[in-house]
């Protein structure tokens, strides 16, 4: 009923909503629709009740993370199938999980907290309350031949760098091939991969995770991450990021032929000294560019230049970790 309750609220935004209205549209006592309006308030709705009037949404900031508020800005979107939740063990297995069961392109998942978060190369990532976790599920066959899902790493990218210049007005930089960072420090960080089988067909699932408040990364790693709310002085709306989050994603989707000409543009990676770091070989050499792959293009020591996948090296800078 809350999810309900929320949808009425926002419908009548511009006014008043009587207890008595809900209660006949719901089928639910007067008791019950307040309980349910001192839970939303203990969330962040700021919900204003004047006796004759009935019940107003002050405006539509949160705390908690609310689908309602979220799809409310995501209309007419790809994103046929919205799941939010407080706590998840992996946003990215939890989609899987999903895909496993017949779910859609279009299905995405928003959390607060990971309990297994998971980073490049099975690394663990760090996922505290205080950030915000997403996935997207994408099956790119038959329109995205399958040697353009690399560059699928580079779109989310470029979602989370756009969708925080329009909510928050921070320019950011991207690390090849998807760190989105501040002054060399860490403020997204993004999961790419490619699934399936015989049986489910071939899908991708892309996760991003976004440190919005301070409170999200733990002591050991603040001198290599920066929260959006260390950046801008206060806490940003996560259901308003995490809708623009969707609709950047949703553009670059649909958009992917240019995505790699794009991301070069703002590559900070490119043209720097970098150490390439592979299971067969470590080399040193300058960054150039990037292949339409999305691979690194780098200019070796000797002059020879080679492309360098995500999945097979790790880059550093020389002089830092850009």
């Amino acid at each position: 009923m809350k999810e309900y309750i929320q949808r009425a609220l926002l419908e009548h935004s511009d006014g008043y909503v009587t207890g008595s209205a809900l209660c006949k549209k719901f089928g639910v006592t007067r008791a019950a629709v307040w309980k349910v309006m001192e839970e939303l308030r203990a969330e962040g709705w700021q919900i204003e009740a004047v006796s004759g009037k009935g019940y107003r949404l002050k405006n539509e900031t949160a705390a908690a993370l609310s689908k309602v508020l979220i799809e409310a800005r995501l209309e007419h979107s790809m994103w046929n199938r919205l799941v939010v939740l407080d706590k998840v063990d992996s946003t990215n297995t939890y989609l899987k999980r999903l895909a496993e069961e017949e779910a859609e392109e279009g299905t995405a998942v928003v959390a607060l907290r990971q309990t297994q978060g998971r980073g490049r190369r099975g690394r663990n990532w760090a996922s505290n309350p205080g950030g915000i976790y997403l996935s997207f599920l994408f099956q790119p066959q038959p329109a995205i031949p399958l040697e353009q899902v690399p560059v699928m790493s580079l779109a989310v990218a470029m979602a989370a760098y756009k969708a925080i210049l329009q909510v928050a007005n921070v320019q950011t930089g991207i690390k090849w091939p998807n760190d989105v960072i501040y002054k060399g420090r860490k403020l997204c960080g993004i999961l790419s991969e490619l699934c399936g089988g015989v049986d489910t067909g071939i899908y991708c699932v892309a996760g991003i995770g976004v440190n919005v408040e301070k409170s999200v990364i733990p002591e050991e790693l603040q001198e290599h991450a920066v929260s959006l709310e260390e950046i801008t002085g206060s806490v940003l709306d996560k259901n308003e990021l995490s809708a623009q989050i969707l609709k950047e994603m949703e553009w670059e989707y649909r958009n992917l032929d240019t995505c790699v000409q794009r991301y070069a543009e703002i590559c900070v990676t490119v043209g720097k000294e970098v150490s390439v770091i592979g299971a067969a070989e470590e080399f040193k050499g300058t960054a150039i560019g990037v292949a339409g792959s999305g691979g690194l293009i780098v200019r070796k020591e000797d002059g020879t230049e080679t492309v360098v996948s995500s999945g097979e090296v790790s880059v550093r800078g020389i002089y830092g970790y850009v």
